[in-house]
């Protein structure tokens, strides 16, 4: 009776994933993966530095880190071209002139 309810839940949980994944955006998808490698890779460390095994837990941190340092790059590059976006418009002199000058008009007219 257990391995009936396990395989039901097995199923259903295999059947949502699937349609999340036909109608998720590629960030998503890619966010779920890189969460679900990171989990499965930290629970890995925890296990090994458990029983005793600290020297393969140091190991698998060395391999890990040029992964780390991508990922990171990664993220600073996307936040700076958030801040960076191309709605924000950038006052040149000559815009300052135009607004003076308005302002002027505006002035003049009262």
């Amino acid at each position: 009776m257990p391995y009936l309810i396990l395989i039901i839940g097995l199923l259903t949980g295999a059947i949502s994933l699937y349609l999340w994944f036909l109608n998720a955006k590629t960030q998503s998808v890619k966010t779920l993966i890189r969460s679900v490698v990171l989990v499965i890779y930290a629970l890995i460390l925890l296990f090994f530095a458990l029983t005793g095994r600290i020297i393969v837990s140091i190991g698998l941190l060395v391999l890990a880190f040029p992964f780390l340092l991508s990922y990171i790059r990664e993220k600073r590059s996307e936040t700076t071209e958030q801040n960076t976006s191309p709605d924000v418009k950038i006052l040149q002199e000559s815009d300052v002139e135009i607004v003076e000058e308005d302002e002027k008009k505006e002035k003049e007219d009262e």
